[in-house]
């Protein structure tokens, strides 16, 4: 498997080339969850070069998907072969992962901020819960950038210290953020939804509230 990378905006664009068997989509998996990780959570995936996927990789790209758009994203498969197409549509449960023919098409789509069907489809409540959400995760990526503004702007010890304190605290709601979503990804109704959320708003609270104090010397 050959893995190239492009990024235009904040969309990243992955394109495989050669065949994708169980060890090789270990490598390919890790670099798509550090990407959601980090806050690149709109990705394009392009097969148009790929000559084999094991069927398992391709299943957990969809559920992959699935978390991406709980973190306000998307993953989009391009460039898929008709084989590859009718093996998507037979998953059970159906995906709701978007796939379009070519990866200029996709980028195209993303870019647009085009709405997921699936989001679409939410009841009212849950797709407020999910905007409370995508709010939250806007502050974690306010906060990474506050703590490049304080290693840019200072040297001195005290805010160097304040820096590593701030450090943790990202490090640590984007974990909570990443176990919550990943342990409870398949939830199976409404109120298992809104538990969820809440939990994550209640974790998320804790955290962002002496992290915002504790950077205020960044700004002066």
């Amino acid at each position: 498997m050959k893995l190239r990378m492009a990024q235009e905006k904040d969309v990243c664009t992955l394109n495989i080339a050669g065949s994708v068997d169980v060890k090789s989509y270990t490598v390919l998996r890790a670099g798509l969850t550090q990407l959601l990780k980090t806050g690149k959570n709109r990705i394009i995936i392009d097969m148009a070069e790929v000559d084999a996927i094991d069927p398992t990789a391709i299943k957990d790209i969809c559920q992959l998907d699935s978390l991406a758009r709980e973190l306000a994203g998307q993953i989009v498969l391009s460039g898929l072969s008709p084989i590859l197409r009718k093996h998507v549509s037979t998953l059970n449960p159906p995906p709701t992962i978007q796939i379009l023919a070519h990866s200029d098409e996709a980028l195209r789509v993303v870019l647009s901020g085009q709405k997921p069907a699936a989001e679409a489809a939410l009841p009212a409540d849950i797709a407020t819960e999910l905007k409370s959400l995508r709010l939250r995760v806007r502050e974690v990526d306010e906060l990474r950038r506050r703590v490049l503004e304080v290693e840019n702007q200072t040297d001195s010890s005290k805010m160097r210290e304040e820096n590593a304190l701030l450090k943790g605290q990202v490090e640590k709601l984007e974990g909570h953020v990443m176990n919550l979503l990943l342990a409870n990804r398949d939830a199976g109704s409404v109120i298992d939804w809104k538990d969820r959320y809440k939990l994550l708003e209640d974790q998320i609270a804790d955290l962002v509230g002496p992290a915002a104090g504790g950077s205020a010397p960044a700004g002066k």
